[in-house]
């Protein structure tokens, strides 16, 4: 049995039983939807939350992606003729950008790393720096690697391409250390840790650092040699006071080592994610609460991003049993862990589902 058709037909059965909430003022979003691919048709639009999930139960994509942006005439063609009025602001974050070996059946560690990425966003950056509320910032499992953050506030929504990009550079801490110090003659001034924004965040980073008892780990979060650790360690008091009150000559390091320290804080405490998404206004970012075609799992809302699993809290299929061929052993983790011996035999639905749909099994057709 083709693996698409069987996937196409448990996603149908799905979308007949529940159904899915249609984005804010949707008919002035696009939609884009895809079966061999993430997007293989779009310009597509729906009047209403009927029309979209008459779709979903009609056509069954195995992907589908709405946009950011809203449009005067969102199913027209060429992109001009849709007519841009505003969009959402949004942040993507995948496996890929915090891991170099992205694996096929991720474990709850792998996309824990993910998860710290999208908790440094919001507290160290939308809420204390931008001033979003917890209320104006939606955050989503994506269905298969990552997480999506989605804003719609009023605030966001005239914003063009260059201040997105502006936003994403600030978050990703991609900028000048130099920035960050005064040099006066010999004079090197710096940050104080109760001031806001990149400058108290530098501030904290080297005090924290520098309480800690490890000269190796001071060495690898800071960026210099053993050697310069040592000399701060050896003045660590006056260092420590020079750090509080803004004065950073009292560490015995040149100005251009204080560059080098900067770069190293600033790219340690920058988000690792997609900018591309962020600043592209035409971009597409998968439908909330729709099956994500790699995993069978729903791209859910996390309201508790402390205490969302989403290994667990994004199966949505049953557990009833249906016949699969797995060709080879594996051990992966899904509601729990799960080791499955090759060969052809019934499994829970929900994991036969997620095993087709990453190429880990093929359906059985026993009619």
């Amino acid at each position: 049995m083709d693996p698409k058709v069987w996937l196409r037909d448990e996603f149908s059965e799905y979308y007949k039983k529940h159904k899915v909430e249609s984005p804010p003022m949707i008919n002035r979003r696009e939609f884009g939807v895809g079966i061999e691919k993430k997007i293989d048709y779009r310009h597509l639009s729906f009047k209403d939350d009927n029309a979209l999930n008459a779709y979903l139960r009609i056509n069954t994509p195995l992907y589908i992606s709405y946009s950011a942006a809203y449009y005067e005439f969102p199913g027209a063609t060429p992109m001009i003729a849709k007519n841009l009025l505003s969009a959402d602001l949004i942040f993507d974050f995948d496996m890929g950008d915090v891991m170099s070996d992205v694996p096929k059946f991720p474990r709850p560690e792998d996309l824990d790393l993910v998860k710290r990425e999208v908790v440094k966003l919001i507290e160290d950056f939308l809420i204390p720096d931008f001033g979003f509320s917890k209320d104006e910032i939606l955050v989503f499992f994506s269905g298969s690697k990552g997480y999506h953050i989605h804003i719609r506030s009023d605030v966001v929504q005239d914003m063009d391409q260059r201040s997105r990009m502006e936003i994403v550079d600030y978050v990703s801490g991609i900028m000048n250390p130099r920035f960050f110090v005064k040099v006066v003659g010999k004079s090197i001034r710096g940050p104080t840790p109760g001031m806001g924004g990149w400058h108290g965040k530098i501030a904290r980073e080297l005090l924290d650092t520098l309480s800690l008892g490890s000269p190796v780990e001071m060495s690898r979060r800071l960026g210099i040699g053993l050697s310069v650790v040592n000399r701060l360690i050896e003045r660590k008091e006056q260092v420590v006071a020079g750090i509080k009150s803004g004065v950073w000559d009292q560490a015995p390091v040149s100005k251009n080592t204080w560059y080098s320290i900067l770069q190293s804080i600033v790219a340690g405490r920058g988000v690792k994610l997609d900018r591309n998404v962020t600043i592209d206004m035409a971009r597409l970012i998968r439908l909330p609460m729709s099956l994500h075609g790699d995993s069978g799992l729903i791209v859910a809302r996390v309201k508790n991003i402390d205490t969302f699993k989403p290994l667990d809290d994004a199966i949505v299929f049953d557990r009833d049993y249906v016949p699969v061929d797995v060709p080879r052993n594996l051990n992966i983790y899904l509601g729990g862990d799960q080791e499955i011996r090759p060969g052809e035999q019934e499994l829970p639905r929900y994991l036969a589902v997620y095993l087709v749909a990453k190429g880990g099994a093929v359906p059985v057709d026993r009619s």
